[in-house]
């Protein structure tokens, strides 16, 4: 008779770490027992891999069982995940079929289902169920209903429903009658004007132009020419200032400024807007070159 055997059958997993950047990893699982390790083939499945294989390792007095999941890689391997299992807790629960939780550094990395039982020297699985254990049930299955089955429901079958109570008298009034439309029906609509548009204008249609007066003969003659134009009045010279409100004349702005809108004066605080000398001297030098110009 053979010593005692440790069958362990590596299905499948599921896997939470990765420890490729790039690509999908090639996992394998290695398992360890009495200084003995096996391994798996290598999957492309990636974080869900299949393998589907099974071991034996002859039992001893050692009682821990490893079990690891690699990532192959081309130049070094790289561990996902990792556990131990206890023989004396195996031996006690006469196996596992289960998912066992794999971990890296103390954090969770996945999981990996296995099958794992314990052959003794008589080929048996010690914690199988004996025969002859569990009962047997008595001849004939369940037992026999009564005769007759069910009890007969009383004659007439089941009892007659109360009938429905009346409702109460409604304590709202009951509402009048509508009206009796008016003889007639509706009003008779406001009769369509006749055909032919507008009114008709008065006789003699618009009011004759001539009626008005007719202007005085001729207007006055234009004078020969207009007067030569000298340019935009030179800055400081009359017609180039402003009087505000307060009396205070001052040179004139950019219309466009946003402090005084072309007068001068800061509308905010009264005074001179700082850009109105610029404004000045900019008007000043147009003079000159439309006077240049004129000339």
């Amino acid at each position: 008779m053979g010593k005692p055997k440790l069958i362990i059958t590596v299905k499948t997993a599921r896997l939470t770490r990765d420890t490729d950047a790039f690509g999908s990893m090639e996992p394998y699982c290695k398992i360890k027992y009495d200084g003995i390790k096996q391994k798996t083939k290598v999957s492309q499945g990636g974080k869900a891999p299949s393998w589907d294989e099974t071991f034996s390792f002859n039992l001893s007095t050692s009682t821990v069982l490893n079990i690891a999941v690699w990532d192959k890689d081309t130049f070094s391997n790289d561990e996902v995940g990792s556990t131990q299992l206890d023989i004396n807790t195996l031996k006690a629960h006469g196996g596992l079929v289960d998912w066992v939780k794999l971990y890296h550094k103390g954090k969770d990395a996945g999981e990996v289902y296995c099958e794992i039982s314990i052959v003794d020297k008589s080929g048996e699985y010690p914690g199988a169920p004996v025969p002859g254990a569990f009962p047997t049930p008595a001849p004939g299955g369940f037992p026999t209903p009564a005769p007759g089955g069910f009890p007969t429901p009383a004659p007439g079958g089941f009892p007659t429903p109360a009938p429905a109570p009346v409702p109460a008298p409604s304590v709202f009034p009951t509402p009048a009658p509508a009206p009796a439309p008016m003889p007639g029906g509706f009003p008779t609509p406001t009769p369509v004007p006749a055909p032919g548009g507008y009114p008709t204008p008065a006789p003699g249609g618009y009011p004759d132009p001539n009626a008005y007066p007719m202007p005085t003969p001729g207007f006055p003659a234009p004078t020969p020419a207009y007067p030569s134009h000298g340019g935009y009045p030179v800055p400081g010279a009359p017609g180039a200032t402003f009087v505000p409100m307060g009396g205070v004349a001052t040179t004139a702005c950019n219309p466009k400024c946003k402090k005084c809108h072309g007068t001068g004066i800061n509308s905010k605080n009264g005074k001179k807007c700082k850009k109105a000398k610029k404004w000045e001297e900019e008007e000043e030098i147009k003079q000159q070159l439309i006077k240049q110009l004129l000339e």
